[in-house]
């Protein structure tokens, strides 16, 4: 059974650099892997910006893109999910 990452790339503040979180691993199919990552795009909330004026949610072939729109200026913060098969990993001793 395949299993798979649940992934996001969220914005990121004036000179940094970027980052990739895991949110969680699941095991199943891919279908399930996006259903549970929908779950947790829905409640997800970055760092920046820390005062949102606006969300909006795309659908994309592998997960979803937020762009979420910054309370003081009209800046635009991408935030970026996605589901990821996992095909090899050096702690399981392989």
């Amino acid at each position: 059974m395949p299993r798979w990452g649940l992934l996001v790339e969220p914005p990121m503040g004036q000179n940094a650099i970027d980052t990739i979180e895991v949110l969680a691993e699941v095991d199943g199919t891919r279908e399930e892997a996006l259903r549970l990552l929908a779950e947790k795009v829905e409640t997800y909330q970055p760092r920046h910006p820390r005062s949102p004026r606006g969300r909006r949610l795309y659908r994309t072939d592998d997960g979803w893109l937020l762009v979420i729109t910054g309370s003081w200026s009209s800046r635009l913060y991408p935030c970026r999910f996605r589901v990821c098969e996992l095909v090899w990993d050096s702690s399981d001793g392989a």
